[in-house]
């Protein structure tokens, strides 16, 4: 079973929290009721897209999630061969 991405909405607010308002991981996660792990995650999904706060504010939700994920319905892992 996999894990359901969280909204962009969410993500954003987490980015907006850490960066312009530089609170701790702890402060976000129970602000938003979210693990640790999933703060970490975000923030270094964002850093690895090369993201910052006047980048993800300047953007919608569908261009912000294509930067962050990739373009939607392409798979990350290769699909197994059924024959």
């Amino acid at each position: 079973m996999t894990t359901e991405r969280l909204s962009m909405r969410h993500t954003r607010e987490i980015l907006r929290q850490k960066w312009l308002l530089g609170r701790s991981h702890r402060d976000v996660a129970a602000s938003l009721g979210i693990s640790l792990g999933v703060i970490a995650a975000t923030l270094q999904r964002a850093r690895a897209a090369g993201l910052d706060w006047p980048a993800v504010e300047g953007v919608d939700e569908p261009t912000l999630e294509g930067r962050l994920y990739g373009a939607p319905g392409l798979e990350r892992r290769p699909v197994p061969d059924p024959a």
